[in-house]
C-alpha cells in the first residue's frame, strides 16, 4: 500500500504545478485496494474462511495505513 502511495505520488509530480503534499493526499486516497471485490471472487470458488478473514483484516490495516497517510499528507 505504501509503494502504491509512493508511485501515485512520484506519477502525480510529473504535471506541472501538484505540489508535493497534494499529490501525496492523491496517492493516499487512491492506493487501498478494495477487498470486498476479492472477496466477492474468492468465496464461490469454495477458499476458507480463515483465508477470507485475513484478506478482510488486510484491507482493514491498508484502510488505516492510508488514512494514516493521508492525515499526515494534510497535517
Amino acid at each position: 500500500m505504501l509503494l502504491t502511495t509512493a508511485v501515485v505520488r512520484r506519477c502525480s509530480l510529473a504535471y506541472p504545478g501538484i505540489h508535493l503534499a497534494a499529490a501525496f493526499v492523491l496517492g493516499a486516497i487512491v492506493s487501498p485496494p478494495d477487498p470486498v471485490a476479492a472477496i466477492a471472487v474468492l468465496r464461490p470458488l469454495g477458499v476458507p474462511r480463515d483465508i477470507i478473514s485475513i484478506l478482510e483484516g488486510e484491507g482493514l490495516v491498508n484502510d488505516a495505513t492510508a488514512l494514516v497517510c493521508y492525515q499526515i499528507a494534510v497535517g
